[in-house]
């Protein structure tokens, strides 16, 4: 396929912000939180979605000091060698960016399918 013959397509992404338009997070880190919860590890989680360790937890430390509140809360050794878990108020952020998302994603999908065909459509008529 040619570049000239090549599809073009909207999207959209859906992500959480503060007040000045600073990111705190999107769908990649909401889908590691649920991981964390799933897995009931950090390491576990990281590693699950081949991140890196350090850089995941200096983000997860970004977030934390935005956001003013923890958002995991760690155990070291003991007899559990170690968990993590979601803080409750984590929890309500992953619940509320996924719940923004789904509801979102039907409505905008549908939207984006449609005006990438418009948009194809008039590129090939200009083009031919």
């Amino acid at each position: 396929m040619s570049k000239s013959e090549q599809k073009i397509k909207f999207n959209f992404k859906i992500w959480l912000e503060t007040e000045n338009s600073t990111g705190i997070m999107g769908l990649t880190f909401m889908k590691l939180l649920k991981e964390i919860d799933s897995q009931g590890t950090l390491n576990h989680a990281i590693e699950s979605m081949g991140l890196h360790y350090r850089k995941t937890w200096d983000k997860i430390k970004q977030i934390e000091k935005i956001l003013g509140f923890k958002i995991i809360f760690t155990h070291r050794g003991g007899t559990q060698h170690g968990n993590t878990e979601l803080t409750s108020e984590g929890r309500i952020l992953v619940d509320m960016l996924e719940n923004i998302y789904f509801d979102c994603q039907i409505y905008f999908t549908e939207k984006c399918k449609i005006a990438t065909e418009e948009l194809n459509k008039k590129i090939r008529k200009i083009s031919s």
